[in-house]
């Protein structure tokens, strides 16, 4: 199941303020890369599954159903730093990490490395508007 990289498919305030982002970290010669964006309720359970009934790490608690992602309402986002050659994530506490977490708060954005309970760093979300 391929993850949905369609900047187009996000919602458009929320892919604003995500090009926003992007536009920042890029000043300081950062390249970001959307992997994902919006997602199907099919694609949320499969995530769900994993480290559940399919193996690996559990990369989510929301199901799709009873519990649906803000990916689910195009008002989320997961992006990796790209050096030209691959797509990476740096180990928390880099100086990527703390630009990208600078910039989303800059523009009212949640980074999921702020979340207590499951560190998410490549995840970014819009908490405004109306979730439908």
């Amino acid at each position: 199941m391929t993850p949905n990289r369609d900047i187009k498919k996000l919602d458009p305030t929320f892919r604003r303020k995500l090009e926003a982002v992007i536009a920042d970290l890029a000043g300081h010669g950062l390249t970001v890369i959307l992997v994902e964006g919006w997602r199907s309720a099919k694609r949320q359970a499969y995530l769900y599954a994993q480290g559940r009934s399919r193996p690996g790490p559990i990369v989510t608690y929301k199901d799709g159903v009873k519990k649906q992602s803000r990916h689910q309402s195009s008002r989320a986002a997961d992006v990796y730093f790209a050096d030209g050659k691959h797509l990476y994530l740096p180990p928390f506490g880099a100086p990527e990490w703390k630009l990208l977490a600078s910039s989303c708060k800059a523009h009212d954005l949640y980074w999921g490395g702020w979340n207590r309970r499951f560190k998410d760093g490549p995840h970014v979300e819009w908490r405004g508007g109306i979730i439908g």
